[in-house]
């Protein structure tokens, strides 16, 4: 921070100079994908194939109401899909409220983690603990902490951006005459003005050093026609119009500024570079040169030498740095060019937009069988199956082979619970309950989602409760061929608790243990320990449960409560996929924006990079 503002960095000049000069206005960016964006996000959030042509057109009808303030007029009742397509529509608006590459792009972030409808999901359906309050509390953009969560990566960048952009907007609007001026221009402002361009030619200035009083800038009512669109929008006809204002010369240092600039911010130190020795480590070296032959008892020695050659490292480096700062020239002779392939670029957009996407991608996985490409009713005519989404968002963040493992396993495991749940739905009792004004098509098709939501939920232990009696009948019998699992101090510290707390055994045992005998009880206490077959489990589900009431009883009422507030279950699910799916909108945004800014096409790299949906 002491360097920062040392170096003129820290203060709020610069973000006034770029928020002055329209950078805010990077939001325009997003609009020219919106049919693209609607068309995505009516295949993934609305389900039903039939619904989704009229979805679209009212998705898009929604929109343009939005914008000019004209309520769309109800031609027809409304129903169902009129809402989605409102909620969708206002989601959508709050999205491209954030300007890429701006502190306000936090829009999906703030929908992650406060919109309601996500919010009742978590209540009702996902048991959300302390833990998982401070993993989505490190997920805030806005504020945040520095050790761990994606801010302190949004924080530098964006305000790398901001910084940078002002510094080349006041330099440009300073130095670059018009065409139309130059005729009667001051000579020694043209000599100015070449100077200027040909030191933003330098690959070298990525980041642009602070113009200093001996530049000279002695241009007569200096120009105020570039703006931050220039440097981090690169739209094609705002290239066009400074080609006409200043020349092609001019627009020409332009882009290849405005690429250095970007390649420098999402770059990386050229490491490779460096020596393989001075890259790497080898322990076998290591120990060859500092402990071998009896030099291991002059480590403690070894160590204070490291430690002081550190500390006299710290110091150099330190009067280094503050001296290129009070001195740019120096930092430009020693600059080293930061370019790295688009993969290093892609490495630091997700490290600020990933783990918000990750978050909603692992919350929609417990809770939406269609992200797992599983049905998510049991009527055939409730949904289409083909490639899961969850597979085609795998591929589009790139991420690592132990997470995805982690996920398609998650994803398999969700397909085998609805299988399971399509296997004894036959001998459920009727869950149809009134039509409560939505036609029984639409009503039967958001119960049968709500019910499946709350079974791979594992919604109050609906899923361990309906197969309770069976583990029952065939795990209780069999726990006499179980080995003896506690050791003589767990059975004392065991009976020592239970004098003053009951053991969930002994409250199952008492409400309904009814017929089972004594050795039996001190089984399941082992069962327990060792969660033999999901003893443990079963006997947490069942032990709160009446003496009255059987555990499939107990489950049935369950999945009833859960199908009678099918559409509202239905418009929060709605509301996640939405909210997912922006979030992967948001992470297409960038890498487009920074591909096209930092020209990566130029060495070879597939456009597909940077603008491909899953």
């Amino acid at each position: 921070h002491w360097l920062k503002r040392l170096a003129g960095q820290a203060s709020d000049s610069y973000r006034l100079t770029s928020e002055a000069h329209f950078i805010s206005q990077l939001e325009r960016v997003q609009s020219r994908y919106e049919d693209e964006d609607l068309d995505f996000l009516v295949q993934r959030v609305f389900a039903d194939p039939a619904n989704r042509v009229r979805a679209r057109s009212m998705l898009a009808t929604q929109l343009r109401g939005a914008r000019t303030g004209v309520p769309v007029g109800a031609v027809e009742a409304p129903d169902s899909v009129s809402f989605d397509c409102n909620h969708t529509a206002l989601l959508y608006l709050h999205f491209l409220d954030g300007a890429p590459l701006h502190m306000s792009d936090v829009k999906t972030t703030e929908q992650l983690l406060a919109n309601q409808s996500l919010e009742n999901l978590r209540r009702e359906f996902l048991r959300v603990g302390s833990r998982d309050k401070k993993r989505l509390r490190k997920l805030r953009l806005g504020d945040g902490t520095i050790f761990s969560g994606p801010y302190l990566w949004f924080r530098f960048i964006t305000e790398s951006v901001a910084v940078e952009t002002a510094k080349r907007i006041v330099g440009y609007n300073n130095f670059c005459v018009p065409l139309a001026q130059r005729a009667y221009a001051d000579p020694d402002a043209l000599d100015n003005m070449d100077n200027w361009l040909r030191r933003r030619r330098d690959p070298r200035g990525g980041r642009s050093q602070k113009d200093s009083k001996k530049d000279g800038v002695i241009t007569k009512y200096p120009t105020t026609e570039f703006t931050a669109l220039d440097f981090v929008g690169g739209d094609p006809e705002r290239d066009r119009h400074l080609a006409a204002v200043f020349g092609d010369d001019v627009l020409a240092v332009v882009k290849f500024d405005r690429r250095t600039m970007v390649r420098e911010i999402f770059g990386t130190r050229p490491v490779n570079h460096l020596s393989k020795q001075e890259r790497s480590f080898n322990p076998l070296r290591f120990y060859q040169q500092h402990l071998s032959h009896g030099r291991i008892l002059l480590a403690p020695i070894l160590l204070l030498w490291r430690f002081a050659r550190m500390l006299g490292w710290v110091v150099g480096r330190v009067r280094q740095i503050v001296r290129e700062v009070l001195d740019p020239d120096i930092a430009m002779q020693r600059h080293e060019i930061g370019e790295a392939p688009f993969a290093v670029a892609l490495r630091k957009i997700h490290r600020m937009k990933a783990p918000g996407l990750l978050e909603a991608v692992r919350m929609r996985l417990r809770i939406d069988p269609r992200y797992s490409g599983a049905p998510v009713g049991w009527t055939p005519d409730v949904d289409e199956l083909g490639e899961p989404e969850i597979e085609r968002d795998l591929r589009f963040l790139h991420l690592r082979e132990r997470e995805v493992v982690q996920m398609r396993d998650d994803a398999e495991r969700v397909r085998r619970d609805v299988a399971a749940l399509h296997s004894v739905v036959g001998g459920l009792p009727p869950l149809h309950l009134e039509s409560q004004g939505l036609p029984d098509r639409e009503r039967r098709r958001a119960g049968e989602l709500a019910v499946t939501c709350a079974w791979i939920s594992n919604k109050d232990d609906v899923r361990i409760l309906m197969r309770a009696e069976r583990w029952r009948a065939e795990v209780v019998p069999a726990l006499s061929e179980l080995s003896e699992q506690r050791s003589w101090m767990q059975r004392i510290v065991g009976s020592t608790v239970g004098l003053f707390v009951k053991h969930p055994v002994d409250l199952w045992f008492e409400r309904h243990g009814k017929g089972l005998s004594k050795r039996v009880r001190s089984l399941l206490f082992d069962g327990y320990a060792c969660d033999y077959r999901d003893t443990r489990k079963v006997i947490d589900a069942w032990k709160c449960l009446p003496k009255d009431v059987t555990p499939s009883d107990q489950a049935v009422d369950t999945l009833r409560r859960v199908y009678r507030n099918g559409p509202a279950v239905r418009r929060d699910i709605l509301a996640l996929r939405a909210v997912q799916s922006l979030a992967v909108l948001d992470v297409r945004n960038y890498r487009d924006l920074v591909f096209r800014i930092g020209d990566y096409e130029s060495d070879g790299e597939k456009p597909e990079l940077g603008r491909a949906l899953p």
